[in-house]
């Protein structure tokens, strides 16, 4: 077997343990996975500001690769609002982006119309599920849960040609919900995101060095009382949390709210990974 297809099988055939243990852990608070979660959260998603490759980390990191260049094909898997799929036009070709909320599709296409950008297409799907019919120079997984197990992670390396990003938020803390997970259920050990050391592992394994950086952020996140009471019991308590939890939530939400309105704090080291699959030439199956 040569070096090529030896890389191939890695890829498609990563080792058990590693992808057993890229799993989301269940929890208490399980709705980013869900659509619904956001569709609700549109109105803040469709406001924020398209970054910009001066200032974006993310950004820097793709353009110090060189990945993209105006002949460059690129998939942004858990596009969102689009935000990064615009930025991403500015330099590509032709850019994808596909995610699982209606909602934040239909917030993507009303900026795209407004701004008159020719060369973006937006997809509503689950990643996981959609039949895509190219391969893409670049791929990226920005801070999306569609990246969320090891069959996520091989269909994205299946449909990249070049180059691959990713970022994800690590050690993260949300100062809400996590006193929510502690209020209904305070034996539920603090997940990590394994995602990043399997991505690592997954990669090395089939011979490709990754480079990984990192840098802290924090931000706050506004909600009115009424909002954050559909968020967090309607959208993100999982499904079998008894009546007597989500009164205990209300009264946790109450509690924690001001002037009528409940602010999380989220820290997080972002953990960034770029790769090139120029040497590896890896071809699978993109459906």
């Amino acid at each position: 077997m040569d070096s090529t297809s030896s890389i191939q099988q890695a890829l498609v055939a990563a080792p058990k343990h590693i992808l057993d243990a890229w799993k989301t852990p269940p929890s208490v608070m399980n709705g980013y996975h869900h659509a619904e979660t956001w569709d609700h959260a549109v109105d803040f998603w469709r406001t924020l500001p398209i970054p910009t490759w001066e200032d974006d980390e993310f950004l820097q990191l793709i353009a110090k690769h060189h990945a993209i260049d105006n002949t460059s094909s690129v998939l942004d898997i858990g596009c969102g609002s689009g935000i990064y799929s615009f930025a991403l036009a500015k330099r590509a070709k032709h850019v994808v982006g596909i995610d699982i909320s209606s909602k934040m599709i239909e917030a993507a296409n009303d900026r795209k119309e407004e701004l008159g950008i020719q060369n973006v297409q937006f997809i509503h799907d689950d990643f996981l599920a959609h039949a895509f019919s190219e391969r893409f120079d670049v791929v990226i997984a920005h801070m999306t849960p569609a990246m969320r197990d090891g069959d996520g992670f091989r269909k994205m390396l299946a449909l990249t040609k070049r180059f691959g990003f990713t970022a994800r938020p690590t050690r993260r803390s949300d100062s809400i919900a996590d006193g929510i997970t502690q209020l209904i259920s305070p034996d539920q050990a603090h997940q990590n995101d394994v995602s990043i050391p399997a991505q690592f592992l997954i990669l090395w394994n089939a011979g490709i060095t990754p480079l990984v950086s990192h840098y802290p952020a924090v931000w706050n996140r506004t909600r009115t009382l009424e909002e954050a009471l559909t968020y967090y019991i309607d959208l993100q308590l999982a499904n079998d949390t008894s009546e007597q939890h989500k009164e205990a939530v209300r009264a946790y939400l109450h509690a924690h709210s001001e002037n009528g309105s409940v602010i999380e704090t989220i820290k997080s080291e972002i953990v960034m990974m770029a790769w090139s699959m120029e040497h590896c030439n890896f071809t699978g199956e993109t459906a």
